[in-house]
């Protein structure tokens, strides 16, 4: 489990330790934080990689998968350190990676989308966008 994380100290600890009833390890990646998400992180129970200044998302996904993988990790599930993935359908992850291995398994947050913040609407959007055109077909 790799949660990529950037000043996420009031939802990360609760984050890890739901995780940590799902899945084990769980290693978050600390983005350059300001504040103590690494701290509290450890507290709950992650693994944590500091990155000393915020590199962005996708270089924290990176990182962290790399590091999975290289401790010995078949397969890799990400969640945002924000509380907007419930750690509670993890199992539901796992599930489709026993079903399809050596598969991409991506996770739809289509319910209540209309109802998400403006700027997060459209990063999904972009994201639909690309991952479709990487995988040569629509994904939502």
């Amino acid at each position: 489990m790799v949660i990529p994380a950037y000043n996420e100290i009031a939802t990360i600890a609760d984050t890890v330790r739901r995780a940590r009833q799902q899945i084990e390890p769980v290693l978050v990646v600390d983005d350059g934080s300001s504040d103590d998400t690494a701290s509290q992180a450890e507290a709950a129970g992650a693994t944590v990689l500091r990155q000393p200044r915020n590199q962005g998302k996708g270089l924290s996904l990176w990182r962290g998968m790399r590091h999975a993988v290289g401790q010995g990790a078949e397969a890799v599930i990400t969640l945002d350190a924000d509380g907007q993935h419930r750690p509670e359908d993890i199992p539901k992850l796992v599930a489709a990676y026993r079903r399809w291995p050596k598969h991409l398994i991506i996770a739809a947050r289509l319910e209540h989308r209309e109802a998400a913040p403006p700027l997060r609407r459209f990063a999904n959007s972009m994201a639909d966008f690309w991952v479709s055109w990487a995988a040569g077909c629509p994904i939502a």
